[in-house]
This record gives structure tokens, sequence and C-alpha cells, in this order.
């Protein structure tokens, strides 16, 4: 599969070990860019590629956590309503993320969801 084999090994190890900034948030717009586009070819994968752009939030660099908060709600818009039990579990371990940055982002990202679930409903 050219789709798994992309993501988990080129793009996941750029966002989470890449040196340059730019090279992070370019994985990140790649995730939010497959997962908007190929929303039924990139669901297999979404769950273990949203914990690494989840990760993304707590980097020091805004250009990386911006582009994270973009690919997570390309995620919450694309996945929460047909399939909430991919992400709320990840969502929720957000939540705890040890910088305080982080855990802001993540508590906006989970009431943006919480949002769009009640849409769904």
């Amino acid at each position: 599969d050219l789709l798994a084999s992309t993501v988990f090994k080129t793009i996941l190890p750029r966002i989470s070990g890449g040196k340059a900034k730019e090279v992070k948030a370019g994985g990140l717009q790649f995730i939010q860019s497959i997962a908007h586009r190929g929303t039924q070819a990139f669901l297999p994968h979404m769950p273990k590629c949203l914990q690494t752009v989840l990760d993304a939030l707590q980097e020091e660099t805004e250009v990386v956590t911006k582009q994270a908060v973009a690919a997570i709600r390309t995620l919450i818009e694309e996945y929460a309503g047909p399939y909430p039990h991919l992400l709320l579990p990840r969502m929720q371990q957000a939540l705890f993320f040890d910088s305080e940055d982080a855990r802001v982002f993540a508590m906006e990202l989970f009431f943006y969801m919480c949002e769009k679930l009640g849409e769904a409903v």
C-alpha cells in the first residue's frame, strides 16, 4: 500500500523527528490534505496518525502548532461524526499534556469536536 508506506515511513517520522520546523509543518499539511481529500483511503491509518499530530501540539514553534491545530480540525471535521470512537480516546489523553499551551490547544480542539458531534446528532 503506497499510502501506508508514505505515511508511516516518511511523513510521520518527519513530523515527530524532523529537524526543521518547516519539515514538521509540511508533514502536518500532508496529513491535513490527505484526510480531507482521501477520507476513506486514509481512514485505516487515521488513528495512528492522530497521535503523532496531537503530539505536535507540544512543539514550541508556532508554525508547527498552527499546522497541527489545522490538521486536527480537519480530522475532526472528516471523522468525528461517523467515527467518534476513533478520535475520542486520543483527544481525551491530549487534555493531560505536560505543556500548558498544548493542553489549551487540546481543550479548544476537544470542544470543537464536541460541537461537531452535537451537529451530527
